[in-house]
């Protein structure tokens, strides 16, 4: 063998670990096979070989260098294979999840504008509304228990409602806004407060996903700007 050949063996054999050529030579049955297993037994206990040890791996690897190679090569083709089918996996099965996303948003979209209505949540949200409304006064004269359980039903359609994108809202006490897209029913006057406000509201406003669907109806209590002077 010339000196360049040898000198190539050498070179790819040091880019070969110690473990690589004799796990290659236990799987090619080359060798004191009770040496090599006691050899692989102190690698895998973190132990160091002896020189002796190494020199026997190294004569071993140059007699078996092609067989070796073969061995190490396909191991490191497999496992850039399984990482590549690892990561194809993954890829795919963030795809199935969002694509089931999709389609399970798809389907309550369905339910919405089939099995149940926009105007059937429309309905059940001011029912919700009203319910609430009178359980709010008489709740102090029903027992705690009783309360708890009303207060837990109401807070279900609630939940069920917003799940569905529907929103509720009660204007009462608030400041009144021209603006406001609102049924006045009745404006009444006072002199005792400092901004007209919402008195009472009849009919709670309905959002379908931000958008008004149902306008509340109400009833304004308007500051009366006119004073009267006495002389």
């Amino acid at each position: 063998m010339s000196a360049t050949k040898v000198d190539l063996l050498n070179s790819d054999m040091e880019v070969n670990s110690s473990s690589e050529n004799l796990y290659a030579l236990l799987q090619l049955g080359r060798g004191d096979i009770y040496r090599l297993e006691d050899l692989k037994q102190r690698l895998e206990n973190g132990r160091k070989l002896y020189i002796s040890d190494n020199n026997y791996l190294k004569k071993l690897a140059s007699r078996y260098y092609g067989e070796i190679q073969k061995i190490i090569d396909y191991k490191k083709l497999d496992e850039n294979s399984s990482k590549q089918i690892t990561k194809n996996k993954l890829k795919t099965d963030l795809s199935i999840s969002q694509n089931q996303k999709d389609v399970e948003y798809e389907k309550t979209e369905k339910v919405i504008g089939e099995s149940i209505t926009k105007k059937d949540l429309i309905n059940l949200g001011i029912d919700v509304w009203r319910m609430e409304q009178r359980l709010n006064k008489i709740m102090q004269t029903i027992p705690e228990t009783s309360q708890n359980l009303l207060k837990n039903s109401v807070q279900k359609i609630k939940r069920y409602l917003d799940k569905n994108y529907i929103e509720i809202v009660d204007y009462t006490n608030q400041k009144f806004n021209e603006g406001r897209n609102l049924d006045i029913l009745a404006v009444e006057k006072s002199s005792n407060i400092l901004e007209s406000i919402i008195k009472e509201t009849k009919e709670p406003t309905i959002l379908y996903k931000n958008q008004v669907v149902n306008k509340g109806k109400v009833i304004i209590l308007e500051k009366n700007s006119e004073s009267t002077t006495h002389e």
